[in-house]
């Protein structure tokens, strides 16, 4: 006498879905969010602060001088904290109500520029 065969399992007759493909840094690159700035955050006050600062010609000239230096120099790292404090100096001289959020954010800044990051300006 034959045994009766087992009906398969519900679990067995599900499809196993396909891998996901894993991204090229080339996409990774193109895809990735950029730094958490107060520009990504939206932080309106810190950016009606910082684009008046910018509005200065002390200001917009060290800008120009950090965007000018190859990023990871000690060139960049020298223009970028001298333009970074020129910024929040000017900052704090506008709004001094904000001086404990911008020492907060210049520190930052300041930590990126020291581990050779650039600050997206």
């Amino acid at each position: 006498m034959a045994t009766p065969k087992p009906a398969p399992s519900p679990k067995a007759s599900k499809k196993i879905p396909a891998a996901t493909p894993v991204p090229t840094p080339a996409e990774i690159s193109r895809t990735a969010l950029p730094p958490a700035t107060a520009s990504t955050t939206g932080d309106p006050r810190y950016l009606q602060l910082k684009e008046q600062a910018l509005k200065t010609s002390q200001v917009a000239n060290l800008l120009k001088k950090m965007n000018s230096q190859p990023e990871g120099g000690d060139a960049y790292k020298a223009a970028a904290t001298e333009y970074t404090t020129a910024l929040f100096s000017k900052m704090r001289q506008l709004d001094p109500s904000y001086e404990e959020q911008l020492n907060r954010k210049e520190g930052a800044y300041k930590r990126r520029i020291e581990a050779g990051k650039s600050i997206v300006e």
